[in-house]
C-alpha cells in the first residue's frame, strides 16, 4: 500500500496471455496514476461474425485497428490498449538528441520533427521520359474512349 496514491507513479504496462488484468509497476521518475487514457479493456475481444459499425475499421488476424501504440507494436510489445501519446515505453527513454523532446514528447530518432527532410527528386531524363509514358496513356484512354484502336496512335 502506497502513502500517497497520488503520487504514485508508473513505468509500464503489460498484459497477461490469459486475458487477465492489466499489471501496473510503480516507480517514482514517472507522471501521476490517471495520466494515461485506456481506449478498450484487455480483455474485450470482437465477436465473431458481426460486422464493423460504420466508421469502424474490422479486427481480426493480420488487420490493424489503430487503437493501440504503434512504437510497442514495432518493438515486439503486447498491446495493452494505450496509444502512442501516452506510451509508457517511450516516455521512458531518454530526450531526443536532435530536438531535446521528451516525456510525452519523446519519440524515436527516425521520427524527429527536427529532422532535415531529404527531398528526392528524379533525373531530368526520366522525369521526362515519364511525362511522355504518362502522355501515351492518356491518349490511349482517349481513344479507347471515342471508339478508336489504341493501336493505331503511333
Amino acid at each position: 500500500e502506497l502513502s500517497n496514491p497520488v503520487r504514485a507513479q508508473a513505468t509500464s504496462f503489460q498484459c497477461r496471455s490469459d486475458g487477465g488484468p492489466r499489471v501496473l509497476k510503480v516507480q517514482k521518475s514517472w507522471p501521476p496514476m490517471g495520466t494515461f487514457r485506456s481506449t478498450k479493456s484487455a480483455t474485450q475481444t470482437p465477436k465473431p461474425g458481426v460486422l464493423p459499425k460504420s466508421g469502424e475499421k474490422a479486427t481480426g488476424s493480420g488487420s490493424y485497428t489503430g487503437a493501440d501504440c504503434a512504437y510497442c507494436r514495432s518493438v515486439g510489445k503486447p498491446s495493452c490498449g494505450h496509444l502512442k501519446t501516452s506510451c509508457p515505453e517511450l516516455f521512458a527513454l531518454k530526450p531526443c538528441t536532435l530536438c531535446g523532446a521528451d516525456g510525452f514528447d519523446n519519440h524515436t530518432l527516425m521520427h524527429c520533427p527536427s529532422q532535415q527532410k531529404i527531398k528526392l527528386e528524379l533525373k531530368e531524363e526520366h522525369r521526362l521520359k515519364m511525362d511522355v509514358r504518362q502522355a501515351e496513356r492518356t491518349m490511349r484512354r482517349i481513344a479507347i474512349t471515342n471508339g478508336c484502336s489504341p493501336h493505331m496512335l503511333v
